[in-house]
C-alpha cells in the first residue's frame, strides 16, 4: 500500500467495528480517512462507542522523549476544550496503562481509533492515535483543528461526510482522482474513505452542519454542483451541543451516580472567578441486601466552571454502589459563607458516640447558621442496623461543636461530613432541618413521605436552587437500602420535600439539612 508523503495533512478514523472491514492490531489506513487539510462535519457518533459519562480518560505520550514539551502543551490545551461542553475528562499520565496513547508517526497522517475501541485488548500496547505532521513549528490554528478533530474521534463521533444524510454531490471520477493524488490512496481506500456512508441504525446525530470540528475539507472540483467544504478549526455550537446530549453534565447540583461509575464530573450553578469550596452530601443510597454500607466521592480537579467528583477507595473490599449525591459550590471571595469538611476515618468498627470541634477559617461578624451532610460512609456488614446521626452544637462566631452518634450496636467504620456555615443576616439563602419524626412515630414507616416547605417571606425574588443532603438515617437491615431524597415544585415561597424507600427498603427515620439559595 503506498504511503502518504511525510507532509501530507490528513486524517484517518480507525473503526474496527465497520462491515467489511478486518480487525486488526494495527491501524490501517484503509479505514475511514480525511484528505488534505481535512474538516470535520456536524456532529455524528457510533452509539455504542461512546464511553460513559463521567469518565476520565487517561491520555499518554507514546513518543520516547522525542517530542518537545511545547507540542505536549499544545495538545493538551487543545483536547481539553471538549471538556467544557462533554461530560468526560482527560486525565494526562506519565506512565502506566491509558485509553488513549499518542504517537507522533511522521509520514502516517494524523488518525484515531473511534470510541472504546481503543481499549481492545489487542492494542493495549500500541497507539490508539497520530499526530503526522505536528511539531514546533506548526500554527496554532492548525493544532486546533487536528487536535480538536482527533479528539473528537476519541470520543467516539465520526466524519461528517459520512453520516447518511450527509448528500454530498460528488464527481466520483473527480474525487478519485483527486483523492488518489492528494493522499496516494488506491481506488479501493477513496471508495471506503470518502463515498462510504454509515447506516442510520448505526449513528446518532445532530443536523448536518458544514461548520463541525469533524467536516471533511474538499475543493468545488470534486463535486457536480461546484460546492466545497472549508477549514474548520474550532468546535461549532451544534458540535457542543450535540457532544453534551451524548456526555451530559450534572446540572441543577444534585446527580445519580451508577455503580459502574468511578467519577463523574459537574458543573456548578453559577460561574466563580476562581475554583469554589464545594460541599458534598449524599442525598440518596442504594445497596444490596448483605452488603456493607458503604458510599462516598471527593472532589478533584477543581475548576471555576466545574469539578470532578472521584469514588472514595473504601476498606469493604472495594465495594461500589449506586448513590446520589447532591453539591453546594461556595464562593471562596464571600465573606458570609464558608464551607468544609470532617472525615472520621479508622472507626474500627466502633460503636460509639463523639464529637469534635470545628474552627471556621475566617471569624464570622455574627452567630452563623451551620448545614451539615453526610458525605462519606462507611458501615460493615453484617450489622443490626444501619443508624447514624451528624448534627451542629454550640455554633459561635468561630467555631461549632459536630456531634456524631450510633445507636443499636450500629458499627462505624468511616464516615466524612461536610459542613456550610453562613452569616444569619445573609440575603438570598435560607437553611433548615426536616426530621420525619416530627412529622410521625418512626415505627410507622411508610414508602413515601412528602412535606412542604415555606421559606421567610421575601427572602427570594426569583426561584432559589434547593439542596437536600442526609444528615441521619435509621433503615433497616433485613431489606436492601433503596431510598433517595430531593425536591420539588420549587417557588419563591417554598417547595416540597420528598423521600422515596424503594423495592421494600424500610426507613425507620431519616433528617435531611437543606438549604436553598438564589444564585
Amino acid at each position: 500500500m503506498p504511503m502518504a508523503p511525510a507532509d501530507l495533512h490528513y486524517c484517518t478514523q480507525i473503526l474496527l467495528s465497520s462491515p467489511g472491514w478486518k480487525r486488526s492490531n494495527t491501524p490501517v489506513y484503509d479505514a475511514t480517512s480525511i484528505p488534505t487539510r481535512p474538516i470535520p462535519s456536524s456532529l455524528a457518533g457510533k452509539k455504542e462507542l461512546y464511553w460513559e459519562h463521567g469518565t476520565k480518560l487517561r491520555v499518554k505520550f507514546n513518543d520516547k522523549g522525542q517530542i518537545s514539551e511545547l507540542v505536549k502543551d499544545k495538545v493538551r490545551k487543545y483536547a481539553k476544550i471538549w471538556e467544557e461542553y462533554a461530560n468526560i475528562r482527560f486525565d494526562f499520565v506519565d506512565e502506566g496503562d491509558a485509553e488513549i496513547r499518542i504517537s507522533f508517526e511522521k509520514g502516517k497522517g494524523s488518525w484515531s481509533y473511534v470510541g472504546t475501541e481503543s481499549v481492545l485488548a489487542e492494542l493495549k500496547d500500541q497507539p490508539s492515535m497520530n499526530f503526522g505532521w505536528l511539531d514546533d513549528w506548526t500554527p496554532d490554528h492548525e493544532f486546533a483543528r487536528v487536535v480538536l478533530h482527533e479528539f473528537g474521534h476519541a470520543l467516539g463521533c465520526v466524519h461528517e461526510h459520512q453520516r447518511p444524510d450527509a448528500n454530498i454531490p460528488w464527481d466520483k471520477n473527480k474525487a478519485i482522482e483527486y483523492f488518489m493524488k492528494e493522499n496516494s490512496w488506491t481506488n479501493d481506500q477513496v471508495e471506503k474513505n470518502i463515498f462510504f456512508c454509515h447506516s442510520a441504525e448505526e449513528i446518532e446525530s445532530s443536523e448536518p452542519d458544514k461548520l463541525s470540528i469533524m467536516m471533511y475539507q474538499y475543493p468545488k472540483t470534486v463535486t457536480t454542483d461546484g460546492s466545497s467544504q472549508g477549514e474548520n478549526v474550532v468546535l461549532s455550537q451544534k458540535d457542543k451541543d450535540f457532544i453534551a446530549k451524548v456526555y451530559p453534565m450534572w446540572l441543577g447540583n444534585t446527580c445519580a451516580i451508577p455503580e459502574s461509575a468511578k467519577s463523574a464530573i459537574l458543573r456548578y450553578g453559577a460561574y466563580h472567578y476562581q475554583a469554589p469550596h464545594l460541599a458534598l452530601g449524599i442525598c440518596g443510597l442504594h445497596i444490596e441486601k448483605s452488603q456493607c454500607l458503604c458510599a462516598g466521592f471527593h472532589v478533584e480537579d477543581a475548576t471555576p466552571s466545574g469539578a470532578c467528583l472521584v469514588r472514595d477507595r473504601n476498606p469493604c473490599f472495594d465495594v461500589t454502589n449506586p448513590v446520589d449525591m447532591t453539591w453546594f459550590d461556595v464562593d471562596v471571595q464571600d465573606g458570609d459563607i464558608q464551607a468544609g469538611e470532617v472525615s472520621f476515618g479508622d472507626r474500627h468498627g466502633a460503636t460509639e458516640n463523639f464529637q469534635t470541634k470545628v474552627t471556621f477559617p475566617r471569624k464570622f461578624n455574627e452567630k452563623p447558621m451551620v448545614v451539615i451532610w453526610l458525605k462519606e460512609i462507611c458501615i460493615p456488614f453484617p450489622a443490626c442496623s444501619w443508624r447514624i446521626k451528624a448534627i451542629p452544637q454550640e455554633a459561635t462566631e468561630s467555631a461549632f461543636s459536630l456531634y456524631v452518634s450510633t445507636w443499636n450496636k450500629t458499627r462505624l467504620r468511616h464516615i466524612g461530613v461536610s459542613w456550610i456555615a453562613y452569616s444569619a443576616s445573609k440575603s438570598k439563602i435560607q437553611s433548615g432541618i426536616i426530621d420525619t419524626c416530627d412529622f410521625r412515630k418512626w415505627e410507622k414507616y411508610v414508602p413515601k413521605e412528602k412535606g412542604r416547605i415555606v421559606f421567610d417571606k421575601g427572602v427570594f425574588g426569583r426561584k432559589p436552587s434547593v439542596l437536600l443532603g442526609i444528615s441521619k438515617f435509621d433503615l433497616s437491615t433485613e431489606q436492601k437500602v433503596n431510598f433517595r431524597a430531593f425536591s420539588s415544585d420549587v417557588s419563591t415561597e417554598g417547595f416540597d420535600w420528598n423521600i422515596e424507600y424503594l423495592e421494600g427498603c424500610i426507613g425507620w427515620a431519616v433528617m435531611l439539612h437543606w438549604v436553598a439559595v438564589q444564585y
